[in-house]
């Protein structure tokens, strides 16, 4: 059956309209594209400049960089970092993230205490030296010392000890507007942390391109069937593809065509 002119110009209508509204998708998904790329790269000039900030007492913050080479961020003169990297590579696994912490002290363990003082009769060698013996010990909740002096000759003994544990915990989080941060607690309080490095790798979550194609099939009932087959492919907020439409019932004819989904509230 001839096509008539009006029909003809309406399909060219159809199908100029249909390639405007890809050029778009495609040319803001592009866009899109170098926009993360340019406000990720901001991100991390800020982050990699920033320090650690002790938000409250024991909390510590400090932004995070992003890399899909987490390796080549670690210290490569660390002999730990250089077995860490060589178990990595031994299992074929890569870094999500990667935290480097320094601990120090906020100030000196120091105080006075009662000790006590005993005689520690001569000795052979000792040419009939009674000898002065103070004994000490102090806990200062997370480490305790105790030991002894003694005079002529004078010396001294002192051992340190870790009462309790050091609990550390570490959170990488990201807020609304793509940044990632780590976050360290101390259990001390006079224990501070420095993160030294912080970074993620937010690359490894991302889908593999073969992950963003699908496949759609639909039936219609009405005065008779119709049936749809397509396929799509993932742009951003965006699935475009192909799309057939075919009757099922009576004489078989055909319709083909694309497909715009939109995911307006994709991240």
């Amino acid at each position: 059956m001839e096509i008539s002119l009006p029909d003809k110009i309406i399909r060219i209508a159809f199908v100029a309209l249909l390639a405007i509204v890809l050029a778009l998708v495609i040319t803001g998904a592009v866009m899109d594209s170098q926009h993360t790329s340019e406000v990720t790269e901001l991100q991390n000039t800020i982050a990699t400049q920033s320090k650690t900030i002790e938000v409250k007492e024991g909390l510590y913050s400090k932004l995070a960089v992003q890399s899909k080479d987490l390796s080549a961020l670690l210290d490569k003169k660390d002999e730990q970092i250089k077995l860490l990297q060589k178990d990595l590579k031994k299992n074929g696994e890569d870094l999500l993230t990667a935290n480097s912490l320094v601990l120090t002290w906020k100030r000196a363990y120091l105080a006075t205490v009662a000790g006590h003082q005993t005689d520690i009769p001569p000795t052979p060698g000792t040419e009939g030296v009674v000898r002065k013996r103070v004994d000490f010990e102090k806990d200062f909740g997370y480490i305790g010392a105790f030991g002894f002096t003694l005079t002529d000759p004078p010396e001294a003994t002192i051992q340190v000890q870790q009462n309790r544990p050091l609990k550390l915990t570490v959170t990488v989080s990201q807020n609304d507007k793509g940044a990632w941060s780590s976050r360290t607690t101390s259990s001390e309080e006079n224990v501070q942390v420095d993160i030294t490095l912080a970074a993620v790798n937010p690359y490894m979550l991302e889908p593999k391109w073969y992950e963003n194609i699908g496949v759609s099939a639909e039936l219609g009932a009405g005065t008779g069937f119709l049936a749809g087959v397509g396929a799509t492919y993932k742009i951003g907020k965006f699935e475009v593809g192909p799309k057939g439409w075919f009757t099922v019932t009576g004489p078989v004819s055909g319709f083909v065509g694309a497909q715009l989904l939109w995911h307006p509230f994709a991240r």
